[in-house]
């Protein structure tokens, strides 16, 4: 990892990552006026929602059908759009968490290792008419698809990277007040399971890092998100509207994705190699349809 931060493919992301903090997506409104050193392990809760079997199975399988998409276009559509209505915001900047295994060098090989290849890495959500479901989704997948190297090249910049003025520079940069993390499937219909109150431990005084976490999974075949947050900045009621909000944009969206009347659409990534954005993407595919 050292070494592949020292490289130029890393360091050319710098620009990318630094453009993407500077845009402003608003701050999260609280419902209280803490200091951030007020935001600790101590004052978490969490509120869960549970999805219907039937509703996780469409968004695991068929949903996709629709625009060619993953799992995360969908979940983040839905938390980009459940945002505009909690709080009006149509752009969203988070820290967005992923496990995957990216193959940065020929030269070594993971197969024998054992667990998650962990990073964390903004993201900027941008929706222009969170009424238009189906170009919302369009706009998310357009963004989590350009994120150069799936995103680990942020960390490697910030922590390795031993050019001292862009890990001072990404530094600078104020975190994201969200973090969502999507953990995958886990099945526990088995003769063992982990017990579900075992938690991470933490020291209470610990500080959180976000205002907001979300993380979801899928157990026993129905997705479950978690939304934790600091009792010091946010009432419970608030939180409940904000899940309550999302299990709606979910819905909106199944409902969407669902109908035969909604035309299925492409994106630019899908076709990399045309030059055309989307609104020639579109306009080519209204033709081929017409």
């Amino acid at each position: 990892l050292k070494d592949h931060a020292q490289s130029e493919i890393i360091k050319n992301e710098f620009s990318y990552w630094k453009d993407l903090l500077s845009l402003n997506s608003g701050k999260i409104r609280t419902d209280n006026n803490f200091n951030q050193s007020e935001n600790t392990v101590s004052s978490e809760s969490t509120i869960e929602l549970h999805l219907t079997e039937e509703s996780s199975n469409f968004i695991l399988k068929d949903i996709h059908k629709k625009y060619n998409t993953q799992i995360n276009d969908i979940l983040l559509t839905a938390l980009i759009l459940a945002f505009n209505k909690w709080q009006g915001h149509n752009k969203l900047l988070l820290n967005l968490e992923g496990h995957g295994r990216e193959e940065i060098s020929e030269d070594t090989d993971i197969n024998r290792t054992v667990g998650w290849f962990t990073s964390v890495y903004p993201v900027m959500l941008n929706v222009s008419d969170p009424s238009e479901t189906g170009s919302a989704i369009k706009s998310v997948k357009e963004s989590l698809r350009n994120i150069p190297e799936s995103g680990i090249g942020f960390g490697l910049l910030k922590f390795l990277c031993d050019d001292e003025e862009i890990k001072k520079s990404i530094s600078s940069f104020s975190e994201p007040e969200i973090l969502f993390n999507y953990l995958g499937q886990f099945n526990f219909n088995t003769d063992w399971k982990i017990r579900e109150d075992l938690k991470l431990v933490q020291d209470k005084s610990e500080l959180r890092f976000h205002l907001i976490e979300i993380n979801a999974m899928t157990v026993n075949n129905r997705i479950k998100f978690e939304f934790s947050y600091s009792n010091n900045f946010h009432n419970r009621e608030s939180i409940e509207r904000l899940s309550g909000y999302y299990s709606e944009s979910i819905n909106e969206i199944i409902k969407h994705c669902s109908d035969d009347k909604t035309i299925s659409g492409y994106t630019p990534s899908d076709f990399s190699a045309s030059g055309l954005d989307q609104n020639e993407l579109d306009d080519l595919m209204n033709n081929l349809n017409s």
